[in-house]
């Protein structure tokens, strides 16, 4: 049942124009809300997406510096050895990835997305006709 119904069906007397006052302060309210929502998320993304980008010079820096890069040119360029010291070679990769850094990174990049999809879902809320 909508609003308009149930005041139509009611005994009493209700003034002239009151479901529709009601219906369009509800229709306002549901807009500021909206409002609110894609602000906050808004400012949540650009705050996300700074922090992207200088994480990832952070990230590359430290990539740089792990020495991931020179185990995978070692491994691509000397392949009869993979076969006798996979092991070593794999901890050695695993011990030089910085994996903090990539996890804020990721962390970072998953704030960013679900905010600004947010922040999108809620444009359209507050754009939509009365």
């Amino acid at each position: 049942m909508n609003l308009e119904s149930i005041l139509k069906s009611s005994h009493h007397n209700t003034p002239e124009g009151l479901d529709v006052a009601i219906i369009s302060r509800v229709q306002i309210l549901i807009k500021r809300k909206a409002q609110r929502k894609m602000f906050g998320f808004g400012v949540i993304s650009a705050i996300s997406f700074v922090g992207l980008i200088t994480w990832s010079k952070n990230l590359w820096a430290s990539l740089q510096t792990s020495g991931v890069y020179d185990y995978m040119s070692v491994l691509a360029s000397n392949t009869s050895d993979l076969s006798l010291f996979w092991k070593e070679i794999l901890f050695s990769i695993l011990e030089s990835i910085p994996f903090i850094t990539i996890s804020t990174f990721l962390i970072l990049l998953v704030i960013f997305i679900m905010s600004s999809l947010k922040a999108v879902e809620n444009i359209g809320v507050k754009f939509k006709p009365i």
